[in-house]
């Protein structure tokens, strides 16, 4: 199976894609480029190099394993739209993924925990996005949640969970280990999609908050 992976929920652009049915014949391909914003410029010709370096097109794509969100509202709304027009385009089955799995997954690879995960990502405004996995990061013991950094620092400490992701270090002032560092990336999607995840049609964004900007109103009144 040729499955495709990508996400632009938050600071980074990444994408993996994994060709082969039998599991001694599958090839991996990943990119991965940290970054604030170009995430649309970036997907498509990101997708298409690996397409190259498989020496497939999107027309031998299986399956397409997707970030909704939580995540910033430009980048999750990159994501899906990417995600919808590949899925109509080709008639590809998509699976939803939280941008947190992705994390826990490969903070559970990179450093073998003991303990249930919790991945953190700064949602400013004094928030973070939350959820918790297994030792292994790779079954949700929660959905994502958002909520206050005092209220996720102290169920952090009280269920002694090891944090990982960008806003680890909110949580624990004091960490210094690599798991702070993490950002969601694509190629641990691949490790996910043997968890009974099901396809999803139409794939929707996943927002825990109202959106930032509002609209003036100057421009609401000249609308009227």
């Amino acid at each position: 199976m040729n499955i495709l992976a990508f996400d632009t929920c938050f600071d980074a652009c990444s994408a993996a894609l994994q060709t082969g049915a039998a599991p001694a014949d599958r090839q991996q391909y990943f990119r991965f480029e940290p970054m604030q914003t170009g995430h649309a410029e970036r997907l498509i010709p990101m997708i298409g190099e690996l397409l190259a370096q498989a020496c497939i097109t999107l027309h031998d794509i299986d399956q397409i394993a997707v970030t909704t969100g939580p995540g910033t509202f430009t980048g999750t709304r990159i994501c899906v739209a990417a995600a919808r027009a590949f899925a109509l385009a080709h008639d590809i089955p998509v699976i939803p993924l939280s941008p947190l799995a992705l994390i826990a997954r490969q903070a559970a690879v990179a450093n073998p925990q003991t303990r249930d995960l919790l991945a953190a990502i700064d949602a400013r405004h004094d928030e973070v996005y939350i959820q918790i996995f297994d030792s292994m990061g790779l079954d949700a013991q929660s959905g994502p949640q958002i909520m206050t950094v005092e209220d996720a620092r102290g169920l952090a400490q009280r269920q002694q969970f090891a944090v990982c992701g960008p806003a680890a270090a909110l949580l624990d002032p004091e960490m210094t280990s690599p798991l702070a560092a993490m950002h969601p990336n694509a190629r641990f999607a691949l490790d996910l999609l043997s968890r009974n995840q099901q396809p999803t049609r139409p794939i929707v964004p996943l927002y825990l908050r109202a959106p930032d900007a509002k609209p003036s109103l100057a421009n609401v009144l000249q609308k009227k």
